[in-house]
């Protein structure tokens, strides 16, 4: 018959052992009787996290909508100037210059520039209707020397190049109006494609 040789544990290592699953039947009894709580505890934590960021949310868009409707007034006005702006700049380019109702746009345009649109237009927008303003000059003191009948082509091509460059000034002058009525309004951008588009058939059409 053979011996058993398998060594046997010694007393300390069983004690050891033995004191080892205790304390983890010990903790798992004790994770036990807490996961109950703990559940309750992470899930109130959780709503609570969900209830007041819900909250802030809504007292934001709350604040948003009274500065807008205290603020629509303004961006009201700043809109009908700026559409009445673009109006009266195409009629400056299109209708015969100094002309009765040309020389009528051209007054409506200086009040615009001098007061009502210098009080809510945008930098962009001013430093475009400065532009413009020059041109226009140009463009009208060409067409006067033109109109005293005189028969030099270098006028007749002065006139060309100074309309051409008002136009140029007018399209640019549009293009800030519409940029900035987009942002007054929080309103969302042109996609670049369609931009594009429109910005090179406009462009051959001028």
């Amino acid at each position: 018959m053979t011996e058993d040789i398998t060594p046997q544990p010694k007393d300390g290592e069983r004690c050891l052992k033995d004191g080892i699953d205790k304390r983890g039947v010990f903790l798992l009894r004790i994770i036990e009787k807490l996961l109950p709580t703990l559940t309750l505890v992470v899930g109130g934590c959780w709503a609570l996290y969900t209830y007041t960021h819900h909250d802030r949310v809504e007292r934001d868009k709350d604040e948003r909508t009274r500065r807008f409707e205290v603020q629509k007034p303004f961006l009201t006005k700043q809109s009908d100037l700026y559409f009445e702006t673009a109006k009266v700049v195409g009629e400056l380019l299109t209708l015969p210059a100094h002309e009765d109702a040309w020389n009528m746009a051209r007054a409506r345009f200086m009040g615009l520039y001098w007061s009502e649109l210098s009080m809510v237009e945008t930098p962009g927008v001013e430093e475009c209707m400065v532009r413009f303003r020059t041109s226009l000059d140009r463009y009208a003191d060409a067409e006067a020397a033109v109109g005293k009948k005189n028969p030099d082509s270098a006028l007749n091509h002065s006139v060309d190049v100074a309309r051409a460059d008002a136009g140029q000034a007018a399209y640019s002058l549009a293009h800030e109006i519409r940029t900035a009525i987009r942002i007054s309004w929080n309103l969302e951008p042109i996609p670049q494609t369609q931009a594009g588009v429109s910005g090179g058939s406009d462009q051959q059409l001028k």
